[in-house]
């Protein structure tokens, strides 16, 4: 179990609140002992991820905004994670989609955690499937669709996903739609871990490649992002990024620097 690899007294987070939203700060290991805990307890869990499109969208979509903040565990991106420093409240580790899956399939497999993949196209769902029994040897698929159904299908869907009983329940279907799918049928399900990882499935069924590890810790994985898929993210960085930066430098860092001007002539 993971207990055995963590000091429990270090075993914590804290959930700060970032440009007004809230976002939690923990450790990598930090976070798959609260993914273990959330398994262990059986209830119903929601986790998603925060990043620059999601924090501008959640300025208007009050939908998602309650989704997000009345998630269980809110996992930073790596922007997040470095403007948070220059805001006086840094966060301890960037998380976010991938890394946590990443972290999180050897651990599951080795567990034996029964997981449910709903993402991706049809065409490249078994394929995804292979290539994680490949690379996480005995991982226990209890079930899967894609992610490209009616909403009509909808309670057809969600009720596959109960009969197959998993432990995790793995979202790739793009914000807010992913959010909204969760909201509606996350917390009735049965399932202990509901967790949106955006376009995280696609990277696993090879349909996008894994952002370069120097190219992330930078925090510019947007730039990748838009290079590889112009028509589905140009435009919502174009909106993204210049709200960000204008309320980063007048709702954090601005107020930051003033107040360590305060302590400091103090």
């Amino acid at each position: 179990m993971i207990h055995s690899s963590i000091d429990t007294q270090q075993a914590n987070r804290a959930r700060i609140l970032f440009l007004g939203s809230p976002v939690d700060s923990l450790s990598m290991e930090n976070a798959l002992l609260c993914l273990q805990e959330f398994i262990e307890s059986g209830s119903p869990h929601l986790v998603v991820a925060f990043n620059v499109p999601k924090l501008w969208r959640m300025q208007h979509d009050s939908r998602l905004r309650e989704i997000v903040e009345t998630a269980d565990l809110i996992l930073p991106e790596q922007v997040i994670t470095l403007a948070s420093r220059l805001c006086g409240t840094p966060l301890r580790a960037y998380i976010g989609n991938d890394r946590l899956t990443q972290a999180f399939l050897p651990w599951a497999a080795k567990e034996g955690i029964r997981i449910f993949f709903l993402g991706t196209q049809p065409s490249s769902l078994e394929s995804m499937l292979q290539r994680l029994r490949e690379h996480y040897a005995g991982i226990v698929i209890a079930g899967s669709h894609h992610g490209y159904f009616s909403a009509s299908e909808e309670g057809t869907i969600a009720a596959q996903i109960r009969a197959c009983r998993p432990q995790v329940l793995f979202v790739g279907m793009g914000t807010p739609r992913q959010e909204y799918w969760m909201e509606k049928y996350g917390r009735s399900l049965g399932v202990p871990v509901v967790i949106g990882v955006g376009g995280t499935l696609d990277v696993l069924a090879g349909l996008k490649r894994e952002c370069p590890g120097w190219i992330r810790a930078l925090g510019v994985e947007w730039v990748f992002r838009v290079i590889e898929d112009p028509r589905g993210k140009l435009q919502r960085y174009f909106l993204a990024l210049p709200w960000f930066v204008r309320s980063l430098v007048i709702k954090g860092i601005l107020p930051n620097w003033f107040r360590t001007r305060n302590v400091a002539e103090n």
